[in-house]
């Protein structure tokens, strides 16, 4: 279970972004955040991120208190954050993301492992040894996704995942984050997509700086991967 309790977000001490909010997220859920532009979607994610530096509030997962002592090894383990364009680093091939990630991380690096992480993305067929700017954006999100199935990160933060996406690659995309919320993974994304919300088991609107929840399912947690 993520936890965050009395979340307070106030930029240069005026701009009021979120004001005493409460909100409960269970392990294996896949939740969209949704809300006007500049309501404060992305900021979300950042927090969780530890990237807010005016921010106050409880932040607990898994039963432990996140807080400045452990906020770098929470994110280093449990966290994989994709943008909206899945940028990436010119000068690494998608085979040298796997064996980067693997090596700090400490996970041995398999060939037949990245296949099968591959696989479950539906990008059985890329040449991994090729950078990936010759993947579309869809592609690239998958590609990270994978990465992050590598390594048994926990929790999986995108901003607006089906941004310039076409109406197939969106369905693919979608069907994927599903069955990982399933798996066991959880799932959070930003979102002005009906498709997107339609697809997610919980909802939460930004109004008036709080998060109202708009649609939830009873959904059994799947143990988290321990590291």
């Amino acid at each position: 279970m993520l936890k965050i309790d009395k979340l307070n977000i106030v930029y240069n001490n005026h701009k009021k972004i979120y004001e005493d909010v409460s909100v409960e997220i269970p392990h294996s859920s896949f939740v969209s955040l949704t809300g006007v532009s500049g309501s404060g979607k992305t900021t979300f994610l950042k927090f969780i991120l530890g990237e807010i530096k005016d921010a106050s509030g409880l932040f607990i997962y898994d039963d432990q208190i996140i807080d400045e002592s452990n906020k770098d090894s929470f994110i280093f383990n449990e966290v994989s954050y994709i943008d909206q364009e899945g940028h990436f680093f010119e000068n690494m091939s998608i085979k040298d993301y796997f064996e980067f990630e693997c090596q700090i991380h400490g996970v041995t690096f398999s060939k037949e492992e990245m296949i099968k992480c591959l696989e479950q993305v539906q990008l059985k067929n890329i040449v991994y040894h090729k950078s990936p700017k010759l993947l579309s954006t869809g592609e690239r999100k998958r590609f990270f996704i994978s990465v992050a199935l590598m390594i048994k990160k926990n929790i999986l933060l995108i901003d607006e995942p089906t941004a310039s996406l076409d109406y197939h690659h969106k369905t693919i995309l979608l069907d994927i984050l599903q069955k990982l919320s399933h798996q066991g993974m959880t799932v959070i994304v930003t979102t002005h997509d009906e498709d997107v919300l339609e697809a997610a088991q919980f909802i939460y609107e930004i109004q008036d700086y709080k998060l109202i929840e708009k649609k939830s399912q009873n959904i059994v947690e799947k143990p988290i991967h321990k590291k």
